[in-house]
């Protein structure tokens, strides 16, 4: 049977497709057979060298030994450095708190300290107020006492009723001429030597009325009257200790034989009038004085 051009083309294609695939079979089987002795290979080399490493191991070896035992010592003493800082900061962190608290039990004792002068500074300062308080009543009694005196003095001065062996009924005090003398009762030759003397009278001492009291010009008793002028003070005290301050408000000279001016109203108030005789003695020299108000 003949056949035809067609066909043998396809018989001739579809023969060498399946030598192709022959073709390829072969190498996929050689290289799958290649590639595990490789693997094996390889397997065995690794082992044999992990073999040797650990066979070179069992070799005693002194320059090997040497050095493992550097290495060791120097971990041991890293070891032991890293254990000594541990140690070093545990002080350290055990010694921070040990310092604070004794700089602040330092402070304490300080501040305790300053609490205790200042208390020492108080307990000083109220002993001075203290000092001072009592100094002051010793001061208060020394001048209620001096007081005290003065007011027994005025008393003994006043109170008392005889001046010389003369009836006295009180003191006369003229500061701007230094006058400061009994006032006797009575005017006699005697007393008149002595001191001023009541002459007149329209009612009682500092109570009432007008008191007349003359002296002589002596320069102890009313000899100065004439420097007096309107405003100076004048002060009575009774023999009972009444004291009573006069202003003067009226000076002038009368004759010797006037006597007027002694019985003058008053209005019941309390004035008292100055008598003194003039350098030639024809004249007086009159001075009036009220009790301030």
């Amino acid at each position: 049977m003949l056949m035809s051009n067609s066909d043998k083309e396809a018989t001739i294609i579809l023969s060498i497709g399946i030598a192709i695939v022959l073709i390829l079979d072969i190498i996929v089987v050689l290289n799958f057979f290649t590639n595990d002795n490789i693997i094996e290979d390889t397997i065995k080399g690794e082992t044999a060298a992990t073999l040797y490493d650990e066979s070179s191991l069992l070799v005693h070896n002194p320059e090997m030994e040497l050095n493992q035992v550097e290495k060791m010592s120097n971990t041991v003493i890293a070891q032991k450095i890293t254990i000594g800082e541990t140690e070093n900061q545990l002080e350290e962190k055990v010694a921070i708190p040990t310092s604070r608290s004794i700089r602040v039990e330092g402070a304490v004792t300080e501040i305790k300290e300053e609490e205790r002068l200042e208390d020492k500074k108080e307990e000083k300062i109220e002993e001075k107020i203290e000092e001072k308080k009592e100094q002051k009543k010793e001061e208060r009694k020394e001048e209620k006492k001096e007081e005290k005196e003065k007011v027994e003095t005025k008393k003994e001065k006043t109170s008392s009723t005889t001046y010389q062996g003369f009836t006295t009924i009180g003191r006369i005090e003229i500061p701007k001429i230094g006058v400061d003398v009994p006032i006797l009762s009575n005017v006699t030759i005697d007393g008149m030597e002595i001191a001023p003397c009541l002459l007149y009278s329209t009612g009682d001492l500092n109570e009432s009325g007008n008191n007349v009291i003359v002296a002589h010009n002596y320069s102890n008793l009313f000899g100065n009257n004439k420097k007096l002028q309107n405003g100076d003070k004048i002060y009575i005290t009774t023999n009972e200790g009444k004291r009573v301050e006069y202003e003067v408000y009226k000076k002038y000279t009368a004759l010797s034989e006037e006597f007027g001016y002694a019985k003058r109203d008053t209005n019941n108030k309390p004035e008292i009038t100055l008598s003194t005789c003039t350098e030639d003695d024809d004249y007086r020299l009159i001075i009036f004085a009220k009790v301030t108000t």
